[in-house]
């Protein structure tokens, strides 16, 4: 993850409409605050430009936990590590720029724990939903600390998976004996443990309610009385089908809440809508009431997708040209192949994505890491039509450290082609 791919993820969100007023507003706090520090000798104005996009990133991308105190902590460790700030400069700067952040957070909002045990909760199930952990910190911009003490404590979701209640409870005594702070960490990490038996897409629904905590009404009112799980549901199905017009989900809807036929009108399902691609979550298709999927709701019912589909029939590896990417790349890592299907897939199955690509060559790496996979990247990197699955490949030569046997590899640097949206 480069220096600038992380200064462009810091802009292009700070621009967003929603939250670049009061992305402006911080700026202008933070010149106030920065002001004492900026006297010859003190901090450089290159420091403190990167102190301030990182601290005003933070503070808007985690906006709903400004009251909470274990957040500002976080926030204040993370400058002080990164930036080498003493920590009185860092805590001076963090705390200045809070209350501003308070004045332009909506009071209502999905999220009614705010707690330490709260926000804890919010970024375990950030970590333990990834697929990428520099992606993880890149977006979160929290620093390796914190995630560092999760990663550990989120062992209990495997290795704790087979474990009895009893069991899990059995352990507890034994949190006398750590830090506070990895104790909560424990404690929130055994309770996703224990939910994830009852709903294996638990963590997918929680990021959709973090997502759109700031829903405006009146389907906040709806998703506080409701749950998420039938937003998660109507998602599923959308991605499924590729397109919904809003009169389909509507229908849809009116099945799964019979008693609110009079709420659930068209014009309202369309409000829904137009919130969802507010969130990034939907599209709307040129000049017609469709609605499609984004990939962000594609990643998120991906695992729900795999798992429905696998328990209904023997998988057919031609019917996976049909799927988006997150859908693709899921499935493959969730079917039972031999390193002879994987081959195929990667070699003949068209339209691959990226995505799918990727999720076939580790799969290889895991079945076959030395007589098959060095051969199939770099035949890929030699013969590949697509620039896209060439880099795929190329990438992940240079991540398993076949790179240098391969010559091709040389040839691919990453500044020959446009990075794809």
């Amino acid at each position: 993850m480069t220096a600038l791919h992380k200064l462009a993820h810091r802009h292009a969100y700070l621009s967003r409409p929603e939250v670049a007023t009061a992305s402006a507003c911080l700026g202008i706090a933070f010149a106030h605050a920065a002001a004492p520090f900026r006297a010859p000798g003190m901090l450089g104005a290159g420091i403190l430009g990167g102190v301030e996009l990182d601290l005003i990133y933070a503070l808007m991308r985690h906006r709903l936990w400004a009251q909470t105190p274990l957040f500002a902590t976080v926030l204040i460790d993370h400058l002080a590590t990164s930036f080498q700030l003493p920590r009185p400069v860092a805590q001076s700067l963090t705390c200045a720029l809070l209350p501003t952040v308070r004045q332009h957070t909506t009071a209502q909002s999905l999220i009614s724990d705010v707690s330490d045990q709260g926000f804890l909760r919010y970024i375990c199930v950030a970590s333990a939903s990834a697929l990428d952990e520099a992606a993880l910190l890149l977006d979160l911009g929290l620093g390796q600390g914190l995630l560092t003490r999760i990663k550990a404590a989120l062992l209990l979701l495997t290795t704790g998976a087979g474990q009895s209640d009893d069991d899990l409870n059995e352990g507890a005594p034994k949190r006398q004996f750590i830090g506070e702070l990895d104790a909560q960490i424990t404690e929130v990490v055994c309770a996703l443990s224990l939910e994830l038996r009852s709903c294996p897409w638990v963590l997918q629904q929680e990021r959709l309610r973090y997502l759109l905590a700031t829903i405006a009404d009146p389907w906040l009112s709806v998703l506080r009385d409701q749950g998420v799980a039938w937003l998660f549901e109507l998602l599923l199905a959308i991605a499924s089908r590729k397109t919904m017009n809003t009169r389909q989900i509507a229908l849809l809807l009116r099945a799964s809440f019979p008693d609110e036929r009079g709420f659930l009108q068209e014009s309202s399902v369309a409000i829904l809508c137009q919130e969802l691609s507010r969130h990034h979550l939907l599209s709307l298709e040129r000049g017609h009431s469709i609605w499609r999927t984004l990939p962000l709701a594609e990643e998120l019912t991906a695992d729900a997708y795999a798992m429905q589909t696998l328990s209904d029939k023997a998988p057919v590896l031609s019917e996976l040209t049909d799927l988006n990417a997150s859908f693709q790349a899921t499935m493959i890592r969730a079917m039972d192949l031999s390193a002879h299907d994987t081959i195929q897939i990667i070699h003949t199955l068209r339209p691959l994505t990226p995505l799918g690509l990727k999720a076939a060559l580790m799969r290889l790496a895991q079945l076959d890491p030395k007589e098959h996979l060095p051969c199939v990247l770099e035949s890929l990197m030699a013969n590949e039509p697509s620039i896209w699955l060439r880099r795929v490949a190329n990438d992940l030569a240079i991540t398993l450290g076949i790179a240098p046997e391969l010559g091709p590899v040389a040839r691919l640097g990453h500044d020959e082609s446009p990075r794809p949206i």
